[in-house]
């Protein structure tokens, strides 16, 4: 029962890394990407050396508060937190009170932590490499997941995981899809279970024989999927952002995507004509994949216009340029209180 909370939440602890922080005074500044008892063990460790900090926030936290409750509560049914006296005395409540800086990275979240901690809190798009995605090979698609043949795939790129979905990708896919249509599924199982009720829908749905699970696979193998696929799917029930649909836009392929959280950020980005859907409904993804599949002048138009899209903004030497501003400004208001 602990493994798979490890895999998705971190460990007991982590004791050195305050005591490694706290030896080495080279370190101007620490940019976290986790809070909890990690986070607050950094913040420990930056605060006793007059040092600063800033957090990214990956996930649900101040806005979408509910799902992020639930969530928890339904992966650490009857498990014991071990830990919570470790992140009191880590001071876990305070990581994001304390930070220089909390990036967001859409503007519902933004907004729900600038609540909290003023204008420190800052939005921020996150990037992609065009590059590394445009360079999926089809041919070698095939080769590696021969299985598939020459049908057309509907393709979701996530953790097997309640937050991402696959249970209504399947079910829309089995009413909207043609007969000669594939859905693939590639991710990790991070929720307990989750995947025994993947294919349990698969086949209450009828279309077992038709959805694939290829399970994690290496980074390098995902620009070769997006190359393989007709159209890929993000009907995540919340997202920080949405990094999924930039990659298939990079690699060139349509998405559809529902209007929620950071993927409302990312239809706001590419304006009125963005496939995104106004909920979660069977009905309406399945008729998103029953028009696309059946126009591949569409596909290719949304695939351009979301290519383009990434090519004028989410480059990821823009996102370093906007970072590498934010930590001249944590470091610029360190020297003027020295």
């Amino acid at each position: 029962m602990t493994r798979p909370r490890r895999r998705n939440a971190g460990n007991l602890a982590t004791l050195h890394e305050p005591i490694r922080l706290l030896r080495d005074r080279d370190l101007a500044l620490v940019h976290l990407h986790t809070a909890g008892r990690i986070g607050g063990a950094v913040r420990t460790a930056m605060r006793l050396t007059g040092r600063p900090y800033v957090i990214s926030i990956h996930g649900p936290r101040f806005a979408g508060g509910e799902f992020l409750a639930a969530d928890t509560a339904r992966r650490l049914a009857g498990l014991v937190d071990l830990g919570r006296p470790l992140g009191a005395l880590f001071g876990a409540r305070r990581v994001f009170h304390d930070a220089a800086r909390v990036l967001c990275f859409h503007r519902e979240e933004r907004d729900a932590t600038a609540a909290l901690v003023g204008d420190r809190a800052v939005w921020m798009d996150h990037g992609v490499d065009r590059v590394r995605f445009a360079a999926g090979d089809v041919d070698r698609a095939r080769a590696r997941w021969p299985e598939l043949g020459d049908a057309p795939v509907v393709l979701l790129v996530g953790r097997l995981c309640e937050q991402k979905n696959q249970r209504l990708a399947i079910e829309a896919f089995a009413v909207g899809a043609p007969p000669t249509a594939r859905l693939v599924l590639a991710g990790a199982q991070t929720d307990h279970g989750y995947l025994e009720t993947v294919l349990a829908t698969a086949r209450q749905a009828g279309v077992a024989d038709r959805v694939h699970i290829l399970g994690n696979l290496a980074p390098s193998a995902i620009p070769d999927l997006f190359a393989r696929a007709a159209l890929v799917l993000a009907p995540s029930l919340h997202e920080a952002f949405g990094l999924v649909v930039l990659e298939a836009w990079a690699a060139s392929r349509a998405v559809v995507f529902a209007r929620r959280a950071g993927l409302a950020d990312l239809a706001d980005a590419l304006g009125p004509t963005a496939p995104a859907l106004a909920g979660l409904d069977v009905a309406s993804w399945a008729e998103a994949i029953r028009v696309r599949l059946s126009s591949p002048r569409q596909r290719q138009v949304e695939a351009a216009e979301g290519a383009a899209l990434v090519a004028r903004r989410y480059s990821w030497d823009r996102v370093a340029s906007r970072l590498a501003d934010i930590y001249g400004e944590v470091l610029a208001e360190r020297q003027g209180r020295a």
